[in-house]
C-alpha cells in the first residue's frame, strides 16, 4: 500500500522589498539570541531541517533496498556525494540495472519529483543571512549568488569603498531587497511539509523496490496513485512525444 502523501498549497515567500520598499533595514547575525526571543520561530526552522534529514535517511534506504545492503553503507555511500544531482544519478543509474524501461522511467519520476525541494533544503542551510530591524519575527535568507549583494548593503553608509559609487551601492542594494526572502513560521512550516512529501516518496519507493526482490514485477505500478508523480510521468510522456515530432519534421526536411 502506498504512503500518501499531504498536499500542501504553494505559497511563495515575500521579498524583502515587500516588506520594507526602498528603505532597506539594517541586517544582524543570526545568533542564540534570535531564537531565544521568538521560539515559535526556533521550533519551525529546527523542525523544517530535520524533516529533510529524515527524507535523506530514506532516501538511503531507498539505496539499500535496491544494492540489497544494508541501510548504514548505503547512507555512507550517498553522503559522499555531495551533491543532490550526483545522489540521484547514482540511485537511478542502479535503479536501471534492476527495472525495466517503463519501471525505470516510472522511478525516476518519483526520484525527481522527491529531489525536487532540494533547493528549499540548501536554501535553509545555506542562505540564512541573519534578522532585519523591524522584523523580530523572521530570518532573512538570500541565494548564494546574492552574498555579495549583501555585503554592498552592509556598507552602504560606509564612505571611500574604492571604485564603488554610492549610487552602486544603493542599487546593489534595491536589486539584493528584491531577491532576499522574508521567512517566517508558517513559510518554514510549508518548506517542512514539503521535505515530509518528499521522505514519503522516498519510503515508498523503498518498500517497492523491497517487493521488487521478492519477484513483484508490478510493484511499482502503485507509484501513479501519488499525484505528483502521476503529473511528472504525463509530463516526460508529453515532452518525448514532443521531440518525437520534432524529429519527424526534420527528416521530411
Amino acid at each position: 500500500m502506498v504512503v500518501q502523501m499531504k498536499r500542501t498549497a504553494h505559497v511563495a515567500p515575500r521579498t524583502l522589498f515587500d516588506e520594507c520598499g526602498e528603505d532597506t533595514p539594517a541586517f544582524h547575525a543570526l545568533d542564540g539570541g534570535v531564537f531565544e526571543q521568538n521560539q515559535k520561530l526556533a521550533v519551525a526552522f529546527s523542525r523544517a531541517i530535520a524533516a529533510w534529514s529524515d527524507a535523506e535517511v530514506m532516501l538511503g534506504n531507498v539505496l539499500s533496498q535496491l544494492l540489497g545492503a544494508h541501510s548504514e553503507p548505503a547512507l555512507a555511500i550517498l553522503h559522499t556525494l555531495r551533491n543532490s544531482g550526483a545522489q540521484e544519478k547514482a540511485i537511478s543509474e542502479a535503479a536501471a540495472c534492476l527495472l525495466d524501461v517503463d519501471d525505470h522511467w516510472l522511478f525516476c519520476c518519483a526520484m525527481r519529483v522527491g529531489m525536487k525541494p532540494v533547493e528549499l533544503r540548501n536554501r535553509l542551510a545555506h542562505g540564512v543571512v541573519g534578522v532585519a530591524d523591524g522584523l523580530s519575527d523572521a530570518l532573512i535568507i538570500a541565494r548564494q549568488q546574492d552574498m555579495q549583494l549583501l555585503m554592498m548593503h552592509a556598507f552602504r553608509n560606509t564612505r571611500g569603498l574604492t571604485g564603488i559609487s554610492k549610487a552602486e551601492i544603493k542599487s546593489r542594494t534595491r536589486e539584493f531587497s528584491k531577491r532576499a526572502l522574508v521567512y517566517r513560521a508558517p513559510d518554514l512550516e510549508r518548506d517542512r511539509a514539503k521535505f515530509e512529501q518528499s521522505m514519503s516518496i522516498f519510503l515508498n519507493l523503498s518498500v517497492l523496490c523491497a517487493r521488487l526482490h521478492h519477484g513483484k514485477k508490478r510493484a511499482l505500478d502503485e507509484l501513479h496513485a501519488v499525484p505528483e508523480i502521476k503529473a511528472c510521468v504525463e509530463k516526460r510522456a508529453r515532452e518525448i512525444a514532443k521531440g518525437e515530432r520534432k524529429t519527424q519534421s526534420k527528416r521530411r526536411d
